[in-house]
């Protein structure tokens, strides 16, 4: 798994993106095509984000995060599924 080469933390975080992208594109109902044409590329294009071989330019991945009504940074370094677990799974509170 690729590791981000800064976080202000200091702890060491995974590279999320292409995972994010997929989470993203499914929980909105949409194929790759149609985020494809919202984007302006082609749907191979979108794939090799979604699969993490390539990078989408900055002026792309500002126009993914308007689409999910998100931020870039949101996008490249945190877990979005592990944010919506943490949101939807009830804590359980601890018997003392």
């Amino acid at each position: 798994m690729k590791k981000a080469p800064y976080n202000p933390e200091g702890k060491e975080k995974p590279l999320c993106f292409s995972r994010n992208l997929r989470l993203l594109r499914t929980l909105y109902g949409m194929t790759q095509k149609e985020v494809a044409s919202l984007l302006h590329v082609d749907r191979t294009s979108y794939t090799y984000y979604e699969l993490g071989k390539t990078e989408p330019p900055y002026y792309t991945l500002i126009r993914l995060a308007a689409i999910y009504g998100t931020t870039t940074d949101m996008l490249l370094t945190e877990d979005i599924q592990e944010i919506l677990q943490e949101v939807i799974t009830p804590k359980k509170d601890k018997e003392d």
